[in-house]
């Protein structure tokens, strides 16, 4: 089947997509009781009214700019009314995780299938693959059947891409832009690459947030882009991440973040850097990669457990998934799009006298403020652990405060970009000699040979696995899940999001994830031994009078596991200035 279109290039005028790039979409989207989305939502709510998934979709023609009628019932007010019957706070948001790849697919996958009016993406990298073929293919689908599509990118991550980009572009239901693009020579990889480098300073600022967002009802957020590796789909390595699915008011939140970004100055529509003919372009539909018709049949048969695990997955995914949400409060944050323009290089963090820390962005400013607040535990997931002497200074003083502070990062062995590595021996240095337990992933988990596509951290065995997630956990009561890593690119340069959940059995939940990636089988601890960093790998692993996990019965590396190219690659990160990474 064509991903791309045809027969409905008419659901809109045509001179509303001739518009210009910079005529605003609407910036709010009310909310709709009839959408198949609204409905299973209510029906998590309420104990009856239950729908059927398989019902027919009415196709809704949803104009990108054009103002929504007010008559509409305002899905807030129906959601509140319900939670205030069932839990007494009219504010709650409900919750869930995605740790798991296969399942974190599947949701966005339902969500494309049941959304009746609009679908909203904001990623930093769509990536080539099986993955992205299939998400597109269910994508273009929606449009056809009459949902508005706004998908935000990245433009570093898409340069070279343009051509896929307007081929999106040209569904009269879809609108594809580009967030700090590279306006001039973009022809070709080496004339792009010389005006990169010539701007390095503003165009290595980039928009690093993950959001999906259906009908305004059901979001998710959290470390994943949109690729294989991010889905257990991989052939040589994956990311072990974590995503959250929400529903309730904090969508509304993340719906008017996506308007604000979609409308800001620093965006623009791919349309502008169009230099070819649409009926050019749909010629060569076919060939695009988003074409799912022509996946070799070597492709189709090594995928096969993978999409044979999404097949068992996606059924009857929504009505599983509503009926296990958690509620709590959950408060979104999100950077604004100007905080590109704001900070010089390298930026600095501040550290008051009495041991205050602020960037003044929204997401860093409010993730330190809630820990902080700590009284017993902090636990800190984090892939690229550049704290920085401030950041650094903050945990250590809070360390010597009476907080447990547990600290998961990648080792040089796993981690997807070793010259990080370069910088980061000396923070976690300085903090393990604080006596702040830290852990690196291990790059080959010891796992059984075959995929556990549901295991908590995946691998294929001899595959490589690398962190991705962005998670903490503050008192077992209170939990960040989000894009953003604990170094100078993601504090100072790009812009990031994230949710604050408070909710202790949802906190659970992330903490026993967080213990188990603690497992010998997947991580070192690691120790000081003389006053040298060594690599600890136990038998078996347990919780001490602190409540802190340790490997026991191991064997300690006082070599760093990884190979010879990663150890050159780490050096190389030595000399590259800190706040680049």
């Amino acid at each position: 089947m064509l991903l791309l279109l045809s027969a409905c290039a008419n659901v809109l005028p045509q001179h509303l997509k001739n518009a210009p790039y910079s005529q605003p979409h609407q910036t709010s989207l009310p909310k709709f009781s009839d959408a198949p989305l609204v409905q299973l939502f209510e029906q998590k709510q309420q104990a009856h009214n239950r729908i059927s998934l398989n019902q027919p979709i009415q196709s809704a023609n949803l104009p990108m700019d054009t103002a929504m009628p007010k008559k509409l019932p305002n899905l807030r007010g129906l959601i509140n009314e319900r939670m205030a019957e069932r839990t007494g706070e009219a504010a709650d948001s409900a919750v869930y995780p995605l740790s798991n790849g296969v399942e974190a697919f599947a949701a966005r996958s339902a969500l494309i299938k049941h959304a009746k009016y609009s679908l909203d993406l904001q990623y930093y990298t769509l990536q080539k693959g099986l993955s992205s073929r299939l998400l597109l293919r269910e994508v273009v689908i929606a449009a056809d059947r009459g949902v508005r599509v706004r998908i935000l990118l990245d433009d570093r991550e898409q340069l070279g891409r343009d051509k896929e980009m307007l081929v999106l572009n040209a569904h009269p239901n879809i609108e594809v832009r580009l967030f700090n693009p590279i306006k001039r020579y973009r022809s070709n990889i080496v004339s792009r690459w010389m005006v990169f480098l010539s701007n390095l300073s503003s165009l290595r600022r980039r928009m690093h947030i993950k959001m999906w967002l259906a009908d305004g009802v059901l979001g998710i957020t959290g470390g994943r882009n949109l690729g294989d590796r991010y889905f257990n789909a991989g052939d040589a390595d994956n990311f072990s991440d974590m995503d959250v699915l929400l529903g309730g008011t904090v969508v509304d939140k993340m719906q008017a973040g996506f308007d604000d970004y979609w409308n800001s100055e620093q965006v623009m529509s791919v349309d502008a850097f169009d230099s070819q003919h649409i009926d050019m372009r749909r010629e060569q539909i076919s060939q695009m990669i988003f074409s799912t018709s022509k996946l070799t049949q070597l492709e189709r048969v090594s995928r096969h457990p993978y999409l044979q695990a999404l097949k068992d997955t996606e059924q009857e995914m929504l009505p599983i998934v509503l009926s296990k949400v958690t509620w709590g409060q959950v408060e979104f944050l999100i950077d604004p799009p100007s905080k590109i323009n704001h900070y010089p290089d390298p930026a600095h963090i501040s550290l008051s006298e009495d041991g205050e820390i602020r960037m003044d962005t929204p997401v860093f400013d409010n993730l330190i403020r809630a820990m902080s607040q700590a009284k017993k535990e902090v636990l800190i997931v984090s892939p690229y652990f550049l704290p920085g002497d401030e950041l650094t200074q903050f945990l250590i003083n809070l360390h010597n405060a009476g907080v447990r502070i547990t600290i998961l990062s990648n080792s040089l062995q796993s981690n997807d970009v070793p010259v990080v590595n370069g910088h980061y021996d000396y923070y976690r240095d300085r903090l393990l000699q604080a006596g702040i337990a830290m852990y690196e992933l291990r790059g080959y988990p010891d796992v059984p040979a075959q995929p556990q596509w549901r295991h908590p951290i995946f691998s294929i065995k001899g595959s490589r696995t690398a962190l991705h997630s962005k998670v903490v956990v503050i008192d077992g009561q209170t939990s960040f899940v989000g894009s953003m890593n604990l170094d100078p690119c993601s504090v100072t340069g790009n812009t990031e999001v994230g949710v604050l959940i408070q909710q202790p059995a949802f906190a659970e939940q992330m903490r026993q994830l967080f213990l188990t990636q603690l497992d010998p089988k997947y991580s070192f601890e690691m120790r000081q031994n003389q006053g040298k960093t060594v690599w600890y790998l136990g038998a078996e692993s347990n919780l001490d009078e602190t409540q802190t996990m340790r490997h026991i019965s191991g064997t300690t590396l006082k070599n760093e596991p990884g190979s010879l190219w990663r150890k050159l690659q780490k050096y190389i990160g030595t000399w590259l200035p800190e706040h680049y990474m």
